[in-house]
């Protein structure tokens, strides 16, 4: 009986380790990352530069500036159609004013 007990408590022993170091990653990890969300003012000039030349913003590769991309230019998701391709996108009330097309 004893063997068994001292079985299991090295088991746990094992997995309380294995935890402590999966949690010194994901604390190294976040200490690495950038401080999220942006503030109002940054996010105020990347809007104003997407109006300038949105391709800029995409072509910087970060994820989080793609993705503020998409959500300023397009009202939906893009669709696809199997049969036809891409649909036309539905582009967010800022682009069809400014290109004159709301619709």
């Amino acid at each position: 009986m004893a063997q068994f007990l001292l079985a299991g408590h090295r088991a746990f022993e094992g997995r309380i380790s294995k935890l402590e170091a999966e949690k010194a990653l994901i604390v190294e990890k976040l200490a690495q990352k950038e401080d999220f969300p942006r503030t109002f003012d940054e996010l105020f000039e990347l809007s104003l530069r997407l109006l300038s030349s949105p391709w800029k913003i995409w072509s910087s590769g970060e994820p989080s500036l793609r993705n503020l991309v998409l959500k300023l230019t397009f009202a939906d998701r893009i669709t696809y159609c199997r049969e036809n391709g891409l649909r036309a996108p539905n582009l967010s009330l800022l682009f069809k004013v400014l290109g004159g097309g709301v619709s």
